[in-house]
C-alpha cells in the first residue's frame, strides 16, 4: 500500500474529467487524456522502473518525474505504464537472453530481466526488435496510444517497424515542443 500513493491511469482520467468537463481547453492541454507508457528509462514518479536492470528493490518509484514525463502529463497525458526494455549491455549482449527464451526471439530480443521477454501482439514468436520493444508492443497491442522510447541504435526504429506502429523519430529538445 505504500506504493499506492498516487492515482493509476483511471483515477487520473477521472480527476481531468473532473476538472476540465466534457469540453477541455486542448490549446492549454493538447494530450488531454492519451493513455502512455515510457520505457523503462525514463522515470515516472508513479511506477516502479529499472531501466531495463536486474534491480533488487521490491516496488520502489522514482520521487520525480523525467522531464518529458512531466512534460507531456503537464499537457494532460496519462501515465499508463512503464514498458519493458532489456539492460543496456545486460543479458541480451553477446549471447542468449536467457535458457527460457525460445531461440525464435533470440536476436535482438530486447529480453527485460525485470519484466521478462516482450512478444509481438501479432505473433508471438516474432522478434519484437530493440531494447525500446516494451514501447513499439504496448502501442501495437493498443494498450496506449503513444510511448515514449529513447533511440540509440535503431531501438525505436526497429520496434516501430516490427510491430506495426508509427515512429516519430524527434531530435533532442523537441519532444516538449
Amino acid at each position: 500500500e505504500e506504493f499506492r500513493k498516487l492515482p493509476d491511469a483511471l483515477e487520473r482520467a477521472a480527476q481531468l474529467d473532473k476538472e476540465y468537463g466534457r469540453n477541455p481547453d486542448l490549446e492549454a492541454l493538447p494530450m488531454y487524456c492519451v493513455a502512455f507508457s515510457w520505457k523503462s528509462w525514463y522515470d515516472a514518479k508513479d511506477m516502479r522502473a529499472t531501466g531495463g536492470n536486474d534491480v533488487n528493490f521490491t516496488m520502489d518509484a522514482p520521487a520525480l518525474d523525467s522531464t518529458d514525463v512531466a512534460d507531456l502529463r503537464a499537457k494532460g497525458a496519462i501515465s499508463f505504464a512503464i514498458a519493458n526494455a532489456s539492460g543496456t549491455g545486460g543479458p541480451t549482449a553477446g549471447g542468449r537472453a536467457s535458457p527460457d527464451v525460445p531461440v525464435l526471439l533470440e536476436a535482438n530480443s530486447a529480453y527485460g530481466v525485470w519484466g521478462g521477454q516482450p512478444c509481438n501482439p501479432y505473433d508471438t514468436e516474432r522478434v519484437p526488435r530493440g531494447t525500446s520493444s516494451g514501447s513499439g508492443v504496448s502501442v501495437a497491442a493498443n494498450l496506449v496510444a503513444c510511448s515514449v522510447c529513447e533511440q540509440t541504435s535503431a531501438s525505436c526504429k526497429g520496434p516501430a517497424s516490427r510491430n506495426n506502429v508509427v515512429n516519430l523519430l524527434t531530435s533532442k529538445g523537441v519532444t516538449g515542443d
